[in-house]
């Protein structure tokens, strides 16, 4: 995640980064020590990943009467 209004190519970049990271053994094996497998991806895909979680969560929520602090 990143500010609102970051420049695209900062976020390029971050995402060029944190998928070539996600490429490493040692990464790969620490996640996969805490039940956790990378994903890697565009911004879109995390978009996308993100609004599908809301819509997911959010009746839950609601029912629950849960309110954010």
């Amino acid at each position: 995640m990143a500010p609102v209004r970051t420049p695209r190519a900062v976020i390029d970049r971050l995402n060029a980064q944190i998928n070539e990271g996600l490429e490493s053994p040692q990464l790969r094996s620490a996640l996969a020590t805490l039940s956790n497998h990378p994903l890697g991806g565009t911004p879109q895909d995390f978009t996308e990943l993100i609004k599908s979680d809301i819509g997911k969560w959010e009746p839950i929520v609601k029912a629950l009467g849960l309110k954010a602090d």
